[in-house]
């Protein structure tokens, strides 16, 4: 471990020469130019050396016309067919020449200096892979304000398990870096996946146990006042049952992970129910019951019921 964080060391001392790349930020964009403007604008203010930044363009028919200085530093790559957020990832990280990558969507915005806290994080603890952040995330209210709520991860965890749950209940979207040799070697994101691609990749290194970490301060404000956000389609995730997916897929590391297995169930429900699927959300109820997460799906099963009878079915969640 000391010759690795020796070795980080050297990495970042090397970075402010510009011999070396320790970040490469990816972002995937399709018809958004002026959200890539913004956030291309909190890369360049993180004033930080030694960092690769490559955008690419999946397929958009809309033009970008991004001026000199907003192309100043940046890679700008293009698929010609827009082929999914997973696979103009994957595109980039193959062409990424930075140790870690840090994943950014062109909606969103990386918090002051957060690349500087990663760094400090990586030379602290040079044997993690993965690490992620606590997220702000603003909206426009019906009053027209803006508003804010964070959402912040524990400090401090009961077990590996929960750690790992915690680990399965972030995104790409959450200030995630993985270290690009981990990424490469276990596949990248599978293509296979139209949703939750990101929580796939996390659930597979994790089986490889690599370690993961949490920043404990906000390292991406997310922006939801805008219609075309895929994760805001709840029903995209009933029907493909991508959460009993990620468990099929991964059944050894599931099996060793009761606690995981829970968590995924528990998100599967609430899609379900959401999305009123009622088959899935009776199968979710029947897999949570049989690995003894009972009084959940008790107290599930009793407020679901009486919220639909009040015709507030989509309040059913925990």
């Amino acid at each position: 471990m000391d010759i690795e964080k020796k070795r980080y060391e050297a990495v970042i001392k090397s970075a402010s020469t510009n011999d070396q790349c320790l970040f490469t930020v990816v972002i995937p964009t399709h018809n958004r130019p002026a959200l890539l403007r913004r956030a291309l604008r909190s890369v360049r203010s993180q004033n930080f050396s030694g960092l690769e930044v490559i955008v690419i363009n999946d397929g958009s028919t809309d033009e970008y016309n991004l001026g000199e200085d907003e192309c100043r530093g940046v890679r700008y790559l293009r698929n010609d067919h827009a082929g999914g957020v997973s696979y103009a990832r994957n595109q980039a990280i193959e062409r990424a020449s930075g140790e870690w990558i840090v994943f950014l969507d062109d909606d969103d915005v990386l918090a002051d200096r957060y690349l500087k806290t990663l760094e400090k994080y990586i030379v602290r603890s040079p044997d993690v892979g993965l690490l992620w952040s606590d997220v702000e995330i603003r909206s426009v209210g019906k009053d027209g304000e803006v508003e804010s709520l964070k959402r912040v991860w524990p400090r401090a965890y009961v077990d590996d398990e929960h750690l790992k749950s915690t680990a399965l209940s972030i995104g790409a979207s959450f200030g995630l870096a993985i270290k690009k040799e981990f990424f490469l070697r276990y596949g990248g994101f599978d293509l296979s996946f139209s949703v939750c691609e990101d929580v796939e990749l996390i659930a597979r290194l994790l089986s490889k146990d690599i370690k993961v970490q949490p920043v404990s301060r906000v390292g991406v404000v997310k922006y939801e006042d805008h219609s075309d956000r895929l994760s805001g389609n709840l029903a995209i995730y009933s029907e493909t049952g991508v959460y009993e997916r990620l468990i099929g897929k991964h059944k050894d590391f599931f099996k060793n992970n009761p606690a995981c297995t829970k968590h995924m169930l528990r998100w599967a429900l609430q899609v379900h129910g959401q999305s009123k699927n009622v088959k899935g959300e009776i199968n979710a109820i029947k897999n949570l019951w049989v690995i003894g997460d009972k009084m959940h799906c008790i107290k599930y099963t009793i407020s679901a019921s009486f919220l639909r009878v009040l015709g507030l079915p989509k309040y059913a969640r925990f």
